[in-house]
């Protein structure tokens, strides 16, 4: 079936005529000089029915003209063959990433190319990496602290999923941590899936805000079939926590509820990791590995094959063409 991408160039399909129209009006109403002999030439006869030959080429309609714009404007507007009948399987997982923004993650504990970075830098470091070997799985991102904001749905679009994890920042979703209620949320937008359906937990710290507790919401979860995968970020010793931009950092504790993301994970048949280097991403991607999946079409995506080129190639020989029956200028 064909399909433009950007239908509203096609509205420029009559500018064309109505230029040309518009020039030959200005041209019969301009002023012309005053007709007289200034000069007498021996081939003054044979000019003068050039002239005449240029005057009614100029007279006619220029098709080739006409038909070289239309033909650029039809590329402007994307044409596109949809392969309907060629749907696009895909055999990947459901995932649901759920990210831990509450005022912890600003906590100095890790080390990235010499340098030290706080837990939400590290915990985007690893969903980058994480994402680039995941072909074939759809992934949807939700946001926790205070309250929980999702902000992608399950897609395949890396670029998209990539630029939602860049623009990540401490303290965006409050300064607690939710934990329960990122976890009814996820599996709430993990229940349409067909498929296994999975989330992986980033989280720092317990539950300390929200209205639904870890342990009913993991009741729901397991309700849904939903496989829990929890990655602790940040240690259990002394470290730094920024202040004042005056102050140095202040050492303080803040520890992990190792208990309570262990029981999470096991049990919902997932598996619990400690995120102390990047090593994670590739303990994480095999355990995933380890699931089954099933082959199913992606409503969201259907092939199709780009023609822009075929106008635009329609036009560049048409204006070549207009250009060679141009009349040469005596």
């Amino acid at each position: 079936m064909l399909q433009m991408s950007a239908p509203f160039w096609l509205l420029l399909l009559p500018l064309p005529p109505f230029w040309w129209w518009a020039q030959r009006i200005w041209r019969r109403r301009s002023p012309r000089p005053a007709h007289g002999a200034a000069l007498y030439h021996p081939l003054a006869q044979e000019l003068i029915t050039l002239q005449q030959a240029t005057a009614t080429k100029n007279r006619q309609l220029p098709w080739l003209w006409f038909l070289g714009c239309a033909a650029f404007i039809i590329a402007l507007a994307r044409p596109q063959w949809l392969l309907l009948d060629a749907p696009d399987n895909r055999r990947g997982h459901d995932i649901m990433l759920a990210l831990d923004l509450s005022g912890s993650m600003r906590a100095e504990d890790f080390t990235l190319d010499g340098k030290p970075v706080n837990r939400l830098a590290m915990l985007k470091k690893i969903v980058s990496e994480f994402l680039k070997n995941r072909d074939g799985d759809r992934f949807g991102v939700l946001v926790f602290g205070d309250d929980v904001y999702p902000l992608t749905p399950l897609t395949a679009d890396r670029q998209l999923l990539q630029q939602t994890i860049n623009e990540l920042e401490n303290g965006m979703a409050g300064e607690k941590t939710a934990l329960g209620m990122a976890l009814s949320a996820a599996t709430q937008r993990l229940q349409a899936s067909q498929n296994q359906r999975v989330l992986i937990l980033f989280t720092d710290g317990s539950n300390t805000a929200g209205t639904i507790g870890p342990d009913a919401a993991l009741q729901q979860a397991k309700l849904a079939n939903v496989q829990i995968f929890t990655v602790g970020i940040g240690s259990e010793q002394e470290v730094p926590f920024p202040r004042a931009v005056s102050q140095a950092p202040a050492l303080t504790v803040m520890p992990l509820d190792d208990a309570l993301l262990q029981r999470m994970a096991t049990e919902t048949n997932g598996a619990y990791f400690h995120a102390s280097n990047l090593d994670v991403v590739k303990k994480l991607g095999a355990a995933l590995d380890a699931i089954p999946v099933i082959t199913q079409q992606n409503a969201t995506q259907t092939p199709r094959l780009e023609w822009y080129w075929l106008p635009l190639l329609l036009g560049l020989t048409c204006f070549y063409f207009q250009q060679q029956r141009r009349p040469v200028a005596p």
